[in-house]
């Protein structure tokens, strides 16, 4: 049961309100009936967390639930300094401004879309940085655009002009892109793949940088 609480409790913890077990659906039952003799007394937070946990669970598909049981796997072999450690980072966050909370949030998925080599070297970078420092690239990459999705046999091509441009260019050309539609996407890459590098360039600041002030 220590392990069925455990994972439920990784899926979703959130804030709570009381509830009877009666209240709880039928399949809400059935993943929570290891608790349900000691429903009634345990705490409101930790009923709607274990539910809201469930629900969590329900919704999942057969590849989250076995990444959710990987990811607890991962907790409990960790030490426990390192465990106390983790808690008390998830304090702090939870302790934040929603607008902060959710700009760390954005920009752990930035991160979790880059590939694993860039992942490896921005970790090392974090790493070595001071405090202030810290907060300053999490809030840059927060900030940066989502990478447009790109058909696998143009990725190479892709990824290849997104190198010759600078940062900011690239995030210009990325907005670009997502603001439109698959279609208008295809057009847009084909044309500046026409372009020699200094066109590309122009045109990103001319044409480009000129929509997302519109």
């Amino acid at each position: 049961m220590n392990k069925l609480f455990a994972l439920l409790l990784l899926c979703c913890t959130l804030p709570a309100q009381a509830l009877d077990w009666e209240a709880l659906s039928a399949e809400e039952q059935r993943i929570l009936l290891p608790f349900a003799t000691q429903w009634a007394e345990m705490p409101e937070e930790q009923q709607e967390n274990l539910r809201k946990g469930a629900r969590a669970w329900l919704a999942m598909s057969p590849e989250q639930r076995q990444q959710a049981q990987q990811k607890l796997k991962r907790w409990q072999q960790l030490p426990p300094e390192k465990k106390q450690q983790l808690r008390r980072k998830f304090r702090q966050f939870q302790q934040l401004p929603p607008e902060e909370r959710r700009r760390l949030l954005q920009a752990r998925k930035r991160f979790q879309q880059l590939p694993p080599q860039k992942r490896r070297e921005l970790r090392q970078r974090f790493r070595n940085m001071r405090p202030e420092e810290r907060r300053r690239f999490m809030h840059d990459l927060a900030r940066r655009p989502p990478r447009p999705r790109v058909p696998v046999e143009e990725q190479a091509q892709f990824r290849e002009m997104a190198h010759e441009l600078s940062v900011p260019e690239r995030g210009i050309l990325f907005r670009a892109l997502n603001r439109r539609d698959p279609e208008a996407q295809y057009q847009l890459r084909q044309q500046l793949y026409g372009m020699r590098p200094e066109e590309r360039r122009q045109f990103i600041h001319e044409q480009l940088a000129t929509e997302s002030e519109e």
